[in-house]
């Protein structure tokens, strides 16, 4: 969310295929100039564009700090933002909920038609257990009579990046022009691969582990157990001469490591309110841990405690 219109490297997005946005960027002025600045340029040069509407009530000030599961509040004011720029999207992805505040109704029978009157991008809707499907014109009455793709019977594990997984699977089916119910399936897969292991990103295939699973099936809902499985994902993720150049990648958001900065940062402005130089401290600091102080004497290593004591060289007064 610190994204910004400067950051936007013109050059960059030439260079891509597609250009993926979140939903969650329209809720702050400065993220969404941000947005709109590279679907901009992605419309200049010929990149397809995808939202992921990634609904989350409290960054929109709908729900508390500790509310981070909620996953829907009805807002008109949160759905006119979507609706004002569903336009620039080539391709629109959202669960049930997600197209509720989108469509401006409970009802997804309204809710899509709601949607594809601004926009004429596929929607891409997904349905937990029931897998996804796509809509590529007039929606019909029934979600069940869009195109899907097969799901998977795993065992749900871990839900954490099960959307990011899913849509990987969707853009590599998608900008390879494959067919919906094929994208589907590629979605459908990666997501079954997120939610029945350990982490998040670690837990993603590569394409010759999707490719492996895709042909021989499932053998036990429990992937992180499936020891064929994990020896090709450790085989071809280990080290992957084929995974580009990662100087260039941006990486916008991570909510542990946002979570991260933020501690740094008021570890950071404590030191300097008690007269600590931050870096000096956190040097200090480590070197005592790693030499064995005693956890009864945590309290001596505090920042504000510094400002009490004798610093060692390198400490400001």
């Amino acid at each position: 969310m610190a994204l910004s219109e400067d950051d936007i490297d013109e050059r960059f997005i030439a260079e891509a295929r597609s250009v993926l946005a979140t939903g969650t960027h329209l809720s702050h002025p400065r993220t969404e100039a941000a947005m709109l600045r590279a679907l901009e340029l992605a419309r200049k040069h010929g990149a397809r564009t995808a939202l992921d509407i990634d609904y989350r009530p409290n960054l929109w000030g709908l729900a508390g700090h500790g509310d981070g599961e909620s996953r829907f509040v009805e807002s008109a004011v949160v759905t006119a933002k979507p609706q004002s720029t569903l336009h620039f999207f080539d391709l629109i992805v959202g669960t049930e909920e997600e197209f509720h505040i989108a469509g401006g109704s409970t009802d997804m029978i309204a809710a899509l038609p709601a949607v594809r009157n601004v926009s004429a991008a596929t929607l891409v809707c997904k349905r937990g257990a029931k897998g996804a499907v796509a809509f590529t014109g007039a929606i019909p009455d029934q979600l069940d009579d869009g195109e899907t793709g097969p799901g998977f019977p795993i065992e749900v594990f871990n839900v954490l990046g099960a959307g990011d997984g899913f849509f990987s699977g969707l853009l590599k089916g998608w900008l390879d022009d494959e067919s919906w119910p094929r994208a589907l399936e590629y979605a459908n897969a990666c997501g079954a691969f997120a939610v029945s292991r350990h982490g998040c990103t670690p837990a993603y295939p590569s394409l010759a582990e999707l490719e492996f699973f895709l042909k021989r099936g499932v053998l036990r809902p429990d992937l992180r157990n499936d020891a064929e499985l994990e020896q090709i994902h450790w085989a071809t993720n280990r080290h992957n001469p084929g995974a580009g150049d990662w100087s260039t990648t941006r990486v916008f958001a991570h909510d542990e490591g946002g979570g991260n900065g933020a501690r740094f940062a008021s570890l950071i402005g404590t030191c300097r309110m008690n007269g600590v130089e931050p870096y000096a401290y956190l040097r200090d600091l480590f070197t005592r841990l790693a030499n064995g102080h005693l956890e009864k004497d945590i309290g001596a290593l505090m920042h504000w405690a510094y400002a009490q004591t004798a610093k060692p060289a390198g400490m400001s007064s």
